[in-house]
């Protein structure tokens, strides 16, 4: 990592820290977090922090980790640890979930790409995972509001990329005429519906007919809204 971008890093990493501490003090911080006082009042005189540390205090704040290093330069969240790179490689007890750059529409759509990047980082027994093998999910955007209350507007989302096969009710991320959409879908005799859940929305539903089904391409079906809540 180059100097310029060091501290760039550092200076976004300290602003949303004291954010997160607000009007409370650094020593109920720490305390809440897990981590020893003096290690903590190092990281906001200037010291970097290790990997699970960052976690801790994402957690704390109840953030994820991209937000509290920010993305600058599209950089990946772990790079203001020191040793993240190296300890992730050699520690199997962590988990990279690539996310997709563009967003995922809730709404009216979204344009494919399906390029990736920003790996945020889990660990591998986190609960939230309960039962889904985290080396088969992907994640994404989601900043439209159709699908509240299930799924808030601004939400992250994780989905299983090995359930590709529709089930009736569930909730599935899907390319449908080069759109990127999130939604819940429900199995006619020859198509599908792809509905909203806001119902104080403008959001009519989409009927997927059988002319459009050869063509749907279903990319995973939605398991996991970060902040936390299993789909």
């Amino acid at each position: 990592m180059n100097t310029e971008m060091d501290e760039k890093l550092r200076e976004v990493f300290l602003n949303r820290l004291k954010e997160l501490i607000g009007e409370g003090s650094a020593r109920k911080f720490a305390l809440k977090a897990g981590i020893n006082e003096t290690t903590f009042r190092g990281i906001l005189n200037g010291s970097l922090p290790r990997l699970d540390t960052l976690m801790l205090i994402a957690k704390a704040g109840s953030k994820n980790l991209s937000w509290l290093v920010g993305e600058i330069e599209e950089k990946e969240a772990w790079m203001l640890a020191e040793d993240a790179a190296t300890y992730l490689v050699s520690n199997d007890e962590f988990v990279q979930i690539s996310f997709y750059k563009d967003d995922i529409s809730a709404g009216h759509g979204n344009a494919v790409n399906y390029e990736k990047f920003k790996p945020l980082i889990f660990r591998r027994d986190w609960r939230g995972f309960n039962g889904l093998n985290p080396d088969n999910l992907l994640g994404a955007y989601v900043p439209g509001d159709s699908m509240e209350p299930l799924i808030g507007a601004g939400s992250d989302i994780l989905f299983d990329t090995t359930k590709t096969h529709i089930e009736d009710g569930k909730i599935y991320v899907f390319n449908a005429g080069g759109d990127l959409l999130v939604k819940k879908m429900e199995v006619g005799f020859d198509h599908y519906i792809a509905k909203s859940l806001n119902k104080n929305g403008d959001y009519k539903d989409r009927v997927i007919g059988k002319d459009e089904i050869e063509s749907l391409n279903i990319i995973g079906k939605a398991e996991i809204t970060l902040p936390y809540r299993k789909l």
